[in-house]
């Protein structure tokens, strides 16, 4: 059986998406779980070790300018220093020119978001709101403490 192509590049208008069942640098992309400004995340299976996983690839638009394919790859090594139980863990980053293809792999976090999490239940009580609270402070803290500012610290980026 052939694999799926590993994207459907349109460069014209550089809509691509990666398909699901794509095997890209050991990954094979699942599902489509998420869409920002930087790129896409999908829920992927790491096949050397069959553990799942999420894979944000770099959005095509973006491999047109070199610092922000650069900024894109500082920032998956930089957050693949860091070690901490709010932190999403970054297992590896991959990069293929040729192809025009940027990613990094990372923990998969079932649940939903923050936003989520607000909408569906309406606003938290004080103290799972001042818990949740702790518990960003003490990953931004120790993101801080590694010379690291998080950027893009919103509902939708909080599990």
């Amino acid at each position: 059986m052939d694999k799926p192509p590993c994207a459907r590049y349109d460069r014209s208008t550089m809509t691509e998406q990666l398909l699901p069942g794509a095997e890209l640098f050991g990954y094979r992309l699942e599902q489509l779980i998420g869409k920002g400004g930087m790129g896409m995340v999908y829920r992927a299976t790491q096949l050397s070790l069959h553990r799942e996983v999420a894979v944000k690839v770099l959005h095509p638009s973006r491999i047109r300018n070199p610092q922000q394919i650069d900024s894109f790859l500082r920032e998956a090594r930089a957050t693949g220093k860091l070690n901490h139980q709010h932190l999403v863990t970054i297992h590896d980053a991959h990069a293929d020119a040729a192809k025009g293809l940027y990613c990094y792999a990372m923990e998969y976090v079932t649940g939903i978001t923050a936003s989520q999490l607000v909408q569906g239940k309406g606003p938290l009580p004080r103290a799972a709101a001042l818990h949740l609270l702790y518990q960003i402070a003490q990953a931004l803290g120790h993101a801080h403490r590694h010379g690291m500012v998080h950027r893009d610290v919103k509902p939708d980026n909080i599990l």
